[in-house]
């Protein structure tokens, strides 16, 4: 069996070093970055990096086009992913549409790219479609995330294991969302079997994958959802996003961000 991947804690979302470096210094002053990655999400979705235009949420939440080189601060100690979420249509459509863009937005981070997470894969339907970006990734020494999210966690735990291991034996993290930003709130009930199963898998733990959750996470989240997580699975990592969010730009509200923080802080101590 392989060491798993270190864990993390994220916020997602970012779009300047400012937002980097004060994320970090939280995560330094409450001890959170002493036994967790701090994980630094950078949105990469198909309108605002292949079509490079803004979308709905503005370029305070998603950069857009070469703006996202200048996001992050590579000489800051996070864990920097890009999450992308390719056009459904295009894939379908287009072979090298999926290799193009995610090398476009390698290209673009440059040295402060550490990972690749693929929000809403649509790994069920084609799951071996998707091998050769997970193989690239790791032959170019990028880690890689990809996101078990509520349509793919319908099949049930196992059948949705089994189809994550058809996609690649290079995956690093798994990520299980059964929210997908719709706003619910965490369902702990909901993660524990996946988590169960995927823990237990005698594939992923040679592999060295490792497991996080996300959906609805705040600090109240945490402090209740998370609880119950990590008193079954200690090493657990987890993301938050859209309630890190609540300016009227989209921008992070960095009371927010500290509060969630401060909470992830507590539960791992």
């Amino acid at each position: 069996m392989s060491e798993r991947n270190p864990s993390y804690v994220g916020v997602s979302g970012i779009v300047n070093p400012e937002q980097q470096a004060r994320i970090l210094e939280i995560g330094n002053e409450n001890g959170l970055t002493a036994s967790r990655r701090l994980l630094i999400g950078v949105k990469a979705v198909h309108k605002t990096q292949w079509l490079d235009t803004e979308n709905k949420y503005g370029d305070q939440w998603y950069p857009v086009g070469k703006q996202i080189h200048d996001v992050l601060d590579p000489e800051l100690n996070t864990f920097n992913v890009a999450q992308m979420y390719y056009d459904p249509d295009i894939l379908t459509l287009n072979p090298t549409y999926a290799l193009k863009f995610m090398q476009r937005v390698q290209k673009r981070m440059g040295s402060a790219l550490h990972a690749v997470q693929f929000d809403m894969l649509p790994y069920p339907e084609r799951p071996m479609t998707y091998t050769p970006l997970f193989t690239q990734l790791a032959e170019h020494g990028y880690e890689s995330i990809v996101q078990c999210h509520v349509g793919a966690m319908k099949t049930g735990p196992r059948l949705a294991i089994e189809t994550l291991k058809r996609v690649s034996p290079h995956l690093g993290y798994v990520l299980f969302d059964s929210s997908h930003g719709r706003g619910l709130e965490m369902n702990p009930d909901a993660l524990l079997p996946f988590l169960d199963a995927a823990y237990n898998d005698r594939d992923f733990a040679e592999s060295g994958t490792n497991f996080g959750v996300a959906g609805g996470l705040d600090a109240v989240a945490v402090d209740t959802h998370m609880r119950r997580i990590t008193a079954h699975f200690p090493d657990v990592s987890w993301d938050a996003e859209g309630r890190m969010h609540e300016s009227d730009d989209g921008s992070l509200a960095m009371d927010v961000v500290r509060d969630y923080l401060d909470a992830s802080a507590r539960t791992i101590s």
